[in-house]
């Protein structure tokens, strides 16, 4: 497990270190340095795939542009950026430095080969900007691993049932399929509502088509005819279940707003079914601005008795700039501080409205 990131001079984040849980959920202001944490976590991970840590902005999955504006001037006066991460006993870092004087690529260099290769987390990556609803979707570049926006969730369905990869006990009753395309119903239907999924795979075209069928609809029906919400939720699920299956003992999963699209009581739902994951033994990183997220989760880990398997990071910025504020919760689901500024915009409504009369 990843449990501390130390990060120097990487975007807006000038000397952070960041302890994490099982269950670690990022929340903030927009441009805080929420998304700049996981960025950082990616290119630590990309530079452990590779022997040079070469063209480490890959991890972004488009054009950023500049890749000098991942280092900041604005804290140091050194032109390099640092990334320390603990992963179980072992701690290892890297230094990411400009090329030269064409500053077009990021080099990595440090010992994080020190880390043995079974220990180090393989991430699932979903970013915020998912694929919404399509007739077809693709057949991903990998067997395992989830596209960063999600359009190979499909697929990865098919492949599983046709391996017979099996998800994680604590996440299966007793005499029920444990074919992973029946999992994957269980849990959407669980978070959105009961729901049938279908899949047909064309392999000659390299796509899949998928339709679904609520308990309010006669028959099944394409994506584009039932909105965003499924095609938001279901990379989740499939890619936090691929987390926990038995033939992936080190998979990760990290989500950005998991909440988009979703009705505030499937928000919540999937806050329980994220911590669900967490307290089986997945590790999760979530970026959110939604409180239904976060009562979820802690929901779902106070009946479990679980609570010290989550923390919150909340992120603020001002002229001084990101300041990361550490909330953990009790034994009751409780969280143990809420500063200024935390999901308070209700109460500060209510007050203005009250105010009026």
């Amino acid at each position: 497990m990843l449990n501390r990131v130390q990060i120097k001079n990487f975007k807006c984040l000038q000397n952070h270190e960041i302890g994490l849980k099982p269950l670690t959920i990022l929340a903030g202001a927009n441009g805080s340095g929420k998304s700049s944490l996981i960025q950082a976590i990616l290119v630590f991970q990309s530079c452990y795939k590779t022997v040079t840590g070469t063209g480490v902005e890959k991890v972004f999955h488009q054009n950023i542009g500049a890749v000098s504006q991942l280092i900041s001037q604005n804290f140091l006066d050194t032109q390099e950026a640092v990334i320390i991460a603990d992963i179980e006993q072992y701690s290892a870092g890297i230094i990411l430095t400009l090329d030269g004087n064409k500053k077009q690529r990021l080099i990595a260099s440090g010992n994080i080969k020190d880390i043995p290769h079974d220990l180090f987390p393989a991430f699932q990556y979903l970013n915020a900007e998912r694929m919404g609803p399509r007739l077809h979707t693709g057949i991903g570049e990998s067997d395992t691993l989830i596209r960063p926006d999600g359009g190979n969730a499909a697929y990865l369905v098919d492949y599983a049932d046709q391996e017979g990869f099996k998800i994680s006990n604590d996440l299966m009753s007793e005499d029920e399929p444990i074919k992973f395309s029946y999992q994957v119903e269980k849990y959407l239907s669980a978070i959105m509502g009961d729901i049938k999924l279908y899949y047909e795979a064309d392999y000659d075209s390299a796509a899949i088509k998928t339709t679904l069928q609520t308990s309010a609809a006669e028959r099944p029906v394409t994506p584009p005819l039932t909105g965003f919400g499924y095609s938001y939720a279901l990379p989740i699920v499939v890619a936090g279940l691929l987390c926990s299956c038995t033939c992936f003992p080190n998979m990760a999963l990290i989500v950005e707003n998991p909440e988009a699209h979703l009705h505030p009581s499937a928000q919540s739902n999937m806050g329980k079914f994220l911590a669900l994951l967490a307290g089986c033994g997945v590790q999760v990183i979530v970026e959110t601005h939604s409180e239904h997220i976060i009562d979820g989760a802690r929901l779902q880990l106070a009946h479990e008795e679980k609570t010290d398997c989550m923390r919150v990071h909340f992120f603020t910025y001002d002229e001084q700039g990101t300041s990361v504020k550490q909330i953990d919760v009790n034994q009751r689901g409780e969280l143990t501080s809420w500063p200024k500024g935390f999901f308070d915009q209700k109460q500060k409504d209510l007050r203005e409205l009250l105010s009026m009369k």
